[in-house]
């Protein structure tokens, strides 16, 4: 008879606290070997702790036991040491050097192979990358190539190789958001990769928001709030609400407003035939206090209309108009002139300076406000900031915090804030709840539907089809650059937007 494969982890009565605040309290955490854990729960309930206690990243408090395929590990052991014990980690930032090769990052942190000769050494280094590479099927990316060449899927692989490098079956790999920059196509192949790892033996931890990527993936999922573990169950046991409702401790339908109140009937923005790059020939009207959803499948240019109404992409046909005056939309600036606002879906890229402060990023389109006689009046932009802080929930209340260091979640209520306290007549959101917690999400939609009530037309761009269903006054599908449907307030399901999304020709 066989001996029972240990545990990929057990960890036991897991503690943290910090000057004097409890951030983890009496954590259990078993993942077994073979299978996808995942690791659940708002921004602020826990898991980035629990995951820096288990990298050596910080030091439990006492008292705490940390297995790893059947070793107990030390009270204390550093980063340094975590790969000797099996544990293996990916961020959300991959932590990857673009002027390094594959291979080179790869072998980052770990023993080179060793030869005659420089030549000899590179060829070691490119066939082990490739040996990596190939067990996770993708032989393609070649070992060769400097990672900042490559894809951000493909990047998303490396790091995935990389933190597999010299792990021993039955150990542990923990993902920590590893599809947040991916499309669907790559999110799929990223799932193929780590079935292939639970088929080698391997544990997984797989943190993330999205909750329709943990229900296909993972086999059990353990939920934190505020430190504490609310519980560990089986995907196969939890609906989806069920399962937002373990992570929030409240009912799916508590997490969506009211119902935005009845819009007006006059006009604010209308498109007539706009065309760019993909969008063709495409018309549509945008009323006050409405809020219009915009769905569609990957490519079909609902990221490019956003743009093209900001001006952040140039028209190549058709008019725009804002109660019924033409505006030329040549440059971001042009349509801020006209009342347009949009908050953009890549967040680090076009929505924040990550090195700047929470109050220079939510005062950045109103500096001169702040300017007499050459000095800058702090105080008075502080006390603004605050003022927002609290009207949209920024957490810590801490103007000159740098906004880099907040939750993702945080970040983004900053930038709602930058946008929405001015005076709009427009307000462009492209993917405005994506990489937040449900909690965060709560609290955006919320905002969302107030902005409509001071009339504001509401343009919302989103993958998230319940947030489409739930929020929105009617919902514009496109398909291949232009519109394949609209769907009615007493018309919105998750289906309907579907056949209008993947049938195959548009319908006139």
């Amino acid at each position: 008879m066989s001996a029972p494969v240990p545990n990929a982890l057990s960890v036991r009565g897991l503690s943290k606290t910090f000057g004097g605040q409890r951030a983890l309290s009496n954590v259990d955490l078993d993942v077994m070997s073979g299978e996808v854990h995942a690791l659940l729960g708002e921004n602020g309930s826990g898991k980035s702790t629990l995951v820096k206690c288990l990298s050596g990243y910080h030091q439990p408090d006492p008292g705490a036991r940390i297995e790893v395929g059947g070793e107990v590990l030390p009270p204390t052991y550093g980063p340094e040491s975590a790969t000797s014990y099996g544990l293996a980690f990916v961020h959300q930032d991959l932590g990857l050097i673009p002027t390094l090769t594959v291979a080179e990052n790869m072998l980052l942190g770990q023993s080179p192979p060793t030869g005659f000769g420089w030549r000899a050494k590179k060829r070691q280094e490119a066939a082990l990358a490739r040996r990596q590479l190939t067990a996770l099927d993708h032989p393609d990316i070649d070992p060769r190539r400097f990672v900042g060449e490559l894809s951000v899927a493909q990047q998303t692989i490396v790091a995935l190789a990389r933190a597999l490098y010299g792990a021993e079956r039955g150990k542990l790999l923990v993902l920590d958001e590893p599809t947040a920059s991916l499309a669907q196509s790559e999110v799929e192949r990223l799932f193929e990769a780590v079935r292939r790892i639970t088929e080698e033996g391997h544990g997984v931890i797989y943190i993330s928001h999205k909750l329709d990527e943990v229900r296909a993936l993972a086999r059990t999922v353990t939920v934190l709030r505020n430190g504490e573990k609310v519980g560990t169950r089986t995907v196969a046991e939890l609906s989806r609400a069920g399962l937002i409702e373990m992570i929030v401790g409240r009912p799916l339908e508590a997490l969506y407003p009211s119902g935005s109140p009845a819009p007006h009937t006059e006009p604010v923005l209308t498109a007539r035939g706009i065309s760019g790059r993909r969008v063709k020939n495409l018309s549509m009207t945008l009323h006050k206090g409405e809020i219009v959803g915009v769905a569609g499948l990957l490519g079909c240019g609902k990221s490019e209309l956003g743009r093209l109404l900001f001006g952040d992409q140039r028209l190549t046909g058709g008019e725009v108009r804002i109660e019924e005056r033409e505006v030329r939309l040549r440059a971001p600036a042009d349509a801020i002139g006209a009342g347009i606002s949009m908050v953009p879906a890549d967040r680090h890229r076009n929505g924040v300076i990550l090195d700047h402060s929470v109050g220079e990023n939510m005062t950045l389109l109103e500096t001169r406000r702040y300017w007499r006689r050459g000095l800058m009046r702090r105080r008075e932009r502080a006390r603004t900031v605050r003022a927002l802080m609290e009207e949209y929930d920024v957490r810590p209340r801490q103007p000159s915090r740098l906004i880099g260091l907040l939750s993702g979640g945080n970040q983004q209520k900053a930038v709602l804030a930058k946008w929405m306290h001015r005076d709009l007549k427009v307000l462009i959101l492209d993917e405005p709840t994506q990489g937040v917690d449900i909690g965060a999400k709560a609290q955006i939609l919320a905002q969302l539907e107030r902005v409509a009530t001071r009339g504001v037309a509401v343009l919302f761009i989103s993958e998230e089809v319940d947030d489409l269903v739930h929020l929105c006054d009617r919902i514009v599908v496109l398909a291949d650059g232009e519109v394949a449907g609209e769907v009615s307030a007493e018309n919105k399901t998750r289906n309907r937007i579907s056949e209008l999304a993947y049938q195959e020709e548009v319908v006139s």
